[in-house]
């Protein structure tokens, strides 16, 4: 079960959104290579990666644990594409928004289940 993680719906869409995120920053100007884009590129493959590990760990708190660093990321993310947008790199924001939004649904609904888990005496990956 050592990919079990890749079965969420989180992850999914979450790994949507980097992939939506790689795919638009085409338009960027060069300048923005190691500013801009280098920020949203580490940040959007961030989420999916902290929900991954946060899955890996064997307790509820170490997984609430990560997944608190993927919500921290996913609103770094919509700041950085918030500014990229009125710097008017991005032209159309409504697909990346939404994807966006749903991942946030998810994370927030993963984190109260995994409370409810910690506050029981079990271990998430038995």
């Amino acid at each position: 079960m050592a990919n079990a993680y890749k079965s969420l719906v989180v992850w999914q869409e979450a790994r949507k959104l980097a992939i939506l995120c790689y795919r638009n920053l085409g338009s960027f100007p060069k300048r923005e290579q190691f500013g801009l884009i280098s920020q949203i590129t580490r940040t959007a493959v961030s989420i999916p990666a902290n929900i991954a590990e946060g899955y890996s760990r064997k307790s509820p708190k170490d997984m609430a644990h990560f997944l608190d660093i993927a919500i921290g990321s996913l609103f770094e993310l919509e700041t950085l594409l918030e500014i990229s947008f009125e710097l008017r790199y991005f032209t159309e924001m409504t697909t990346i928004g939404k994807q966006l939004e749903s991942t946030i649904k998810l994370l927030y609904g993963l984190k109260r289940s995994v409370k409810t888990l910690n506050s029981k005496p079990s271990t998430l990956n038995q």
